[in-house]
This record gives C-alpha cells, sequence and structure tokens, in this order.
C-alpha cells in the first residue's frame, strides 16, 4: 500500500479520508490539520505543510486545502517529485496554471486536478458517445450548484462552475469553441456571496452550451443533458451517479468517482506516467482561463 498524506481537514477532508480509508491501495499516514478533524483511523497529526512533503513518512499527497494554497504546495513537492492530488479549483489564477502546467511537463509531475466526475464509469459512457456522435447532437444543457457553501477566501463560480466547466471542455477537446456570455441569472444584492451565473456558448458554431452554476440554488444539482437532433436525449445525474437514455435508468456507477481517481491515481505513480496529469492539467488551463475571463478574482 501507499502512504498518502492529507493536507486540509474541512467537511470534505473527511469524506476524502473515509475514502481512502476504504481503498486497497493506500494508506492515510498523516493529516495537516490545525481544527478538529473527524477520523476514525491511525494516522500522524502536522501542523505544517512542509512536514507532510517528506517521503519517510508520505508517498504521495492529496491536497484538499484553498486553491492560494495549491502552488506552494505544488512546488515544495515538485522537489522530491512526490504525486499530488489537488482539489479544484487548482490555482487561483491563469498565471499560476501555466506555471503548473509548465512544472508537470517539465519535471514529468503526477499532479491530478480532482476533477472526480472524469473517472466516473457514468461520464465515460457519455464521452464514449460524444466521441461517436458528434454530430448528432444539438445542445448541451448542465445544473450545478447547491445553497452553499459561502466563503469568505473564495468566489462561488470559482468553486462551483469549475467542474462543470471542465467537463465540457474534456467532453468536446479538440473541437471549436466560441461566442462565450455569462450573465449572473440570480444575485443576492445584499450578499455578493450567494451568486448563480449562466454560461452561454457554442461547439463548433451548431451546438448550443447552456451551463448554470453557483451556491444560490435551492438544492444541490449536477445534472448534465446532451440533446440528439432526433430530440432524443441522455442525461447524467451526477449526484446519484446514474445515466438514462430519454427516461430509462441506463447504467448506475457500482464504485465512486472518488474512488475511481483514486484507483487512476495509483496506477500513475506504479506505472510512473504521467501523460494523465498533463492532460488534465491542460484542461484545467482552460477553465481557469474562462473564470478569470468573467470573473478575474478567485476570491469572494
Amino acid at each position: 500500500m501507499l502512504r498518502i498524506g492529507l493536507i486540509g481537514c474541512g467537511k470534505w477532508g473527511e469524506v476524502v479520508a473515509n475514502e481512502i480509508r476504504k481503498h486497497n491501495f493506500f494508506n492515510l499516514a498523516s493529516v495537516v490539520c490545525n481544527s478538529k478533524f473527524k477520523y476514525d483511523g491511525d494516522f500522524v497529526h502536522l501542523n505544517r505543510i512542509k512536514e507532510s512533503i517528506n517521503k519517510e513518512i508520505n508517498d504521495c499527497l492529496y491536497v484538499a486545502a484553498l486553491p492560494s494554497t495549491n502552488m506552494e504546495v505544488v512546488k515544495l513537492a515538485s522537489e522530491i517529485k512526490m504525486p499530488l492530488i489537488i482539489e479544484k479549483p487548482s490555482v487561483d489564477n491563469y498565471s499560476h496554471a501555466l506555471e503548473l502546467r509548465k512544472l508537470v511537463k517539465d519535471k514529468n509531475l503526477i499532479v491530478f486536478p480532482n476533477t472526480t466526475n472524469y473517472f466516473s464509469e457514468t461520464y465515460k459512457k457519455i464521452k464514449f458517445f460524444v466521441d461517436t456522435n458528434l454530430n448528432n447532437i444539438e445542445k448541451l444543457t448542465i445544473f450545478e450548484g447547491g445553497f452553499g457553501p459561502f466563503r469568505k477566501n473564495i468566489h462561488p463560480i470559482w468553486d462551483w462552475g469549475y467542474h462543470p466547466l471542465s467537463l465540457v471542455i474534456h467532453l468536446f477537446k479538440d473541437n471549436k469553441f466560441s461566442n462565450f456570455q455569462m450573465s449572473e441569472i440570480k444575485n443576492n444584492l445584499l450578499d455578493s456571496k450567494k451568486i448563480v451565473s449562466r454560461f452561454n456558448f457554442k461547439i463548433n458554431k451548431n451546438i448550443s452550451v447552456k451551463l448554470v452554476t453557483g451556491n444560490f440554488f435551492k438544492t444541490k444539482k449536477r445534472v448534465l443533458k446532451i440533446s440528439l437532433k432526433n430530440k432524443q436525449y441522455y442525461l447524467c445525474d451526477m449526484i446519484e451517479h446514474k445515466l438514462y437514455f430519454n427516461n430509462k435508468n441506463i447504467h448506475k456507477n457500482k464504485i465512486s468517482p472518488l474512488n475511481s481517481i483514486l484507483n487512476n491515481f495509483y496506477l500513475d505513480i506504479k506505472n510512473q506516467d504521467n501523460n494523465l496529469s498533463k492532460n488534465l492539467i491542460d484542461t484545467s488551463c482552460i477553465v481557469t482561463e474562462i473564470l478569470e475571463k468573467f470573473y478575474p478574482s478567485s476570491k469572494n
């Protein structure tokens, strides 16, 4: 088993820790945390990030901290080529995204931005359909958001928008994107931390994309719908991890996407292969560029 360290111990950090505990190839070795951490298992408690970047303690790291922290961790870890999974958004500006891409390519690093849905079996089926039926697609619609979180140190659209934008970029990679527009369709004027935004754009000038995201939905929602020219559709529920064709359920994930990303991370470490890392980082650069265009600051 590989020893994996966790940086960050918020609610998502606890989810990650419990997923690691169930995994066959990883053992949670250390946690960098300055607050209470709900985890029923043994680990070394560390106070500083630098302490975790030590191959006598950890073989790799999962970074579930703020985007502003990620570049610092990547630079330190790159000195000993320690593999990383970093939470979205992977960086806090486009300049850092380009710097991250250069580091990964120049030093052959294994760095996974956590776009867990790429590794979902449901998503892979959607990806195969897009790759083989591009000319039959008329429209793509994505709703991804929830009520909260309302963070002081990260903009809600950088927080929520990263996943759906990265899915679209990844689904239609090597195709032409154009006519980007953005409008805020629900903005609480009394609280700038509560926003829902709509992105509209075109793929190859004939596929319309509508993407609605933010932290001011009534309930949590993660739905991707591909509408076909013959009026049929595929619908992917990324909370239930189910895929529908019209109204019929045709697939449900057997393992969680987070478990799947850990599987891929393990294989790349064992095979010393960073091709997937480079592809993920390329997509991350494009997404960061789009987010920065409409929301220049990743902070609220």
